[in-house]
């Protein structure tokens, strides 16, 4: 496994093979747990992100969460008018 993330309940699985796992939603920020979501990460580090993660159960193609890992901080950052971001802990 590439990296383990936990906010109180929320988990995030991010593998190998490119594939990302959370019991939350990956389409906008939550805490709320319950609904399997899966997806895929790609690394594109630039100066605004270390790469972005899409799932099908967003419903758009455009719509794409953002992340960046900072030591054993994940912050994830949503797509919305205002900054919307959701910072994680490594476990």
């Amino acid at each position: 496994m590439f990296l383990q993330v936990l906010t109180r309940s929320r988990t995030i699985h991010f593998f190998d093979d490119g594939s990302v796992k959370s019991n939350g939603s990956l389409c906008f920020m939550t805490a709320d747990v319950g609904e399997t979501h899966t997806g895929i990460y790609t690394e594109m580090p630039n100066d605004f992100s270390d790469g972005e993660i899409t799932s099908e159960k967003c419903g758009l193609n455009e719509t794409k969460v953002y992340y960046d890992l900072d030591g054993n901080h994940l912050i994830l950052w949503y797509p919305c008018i205002e900054g919307c971001a959701q910072k994680f802990t490594k476990k």
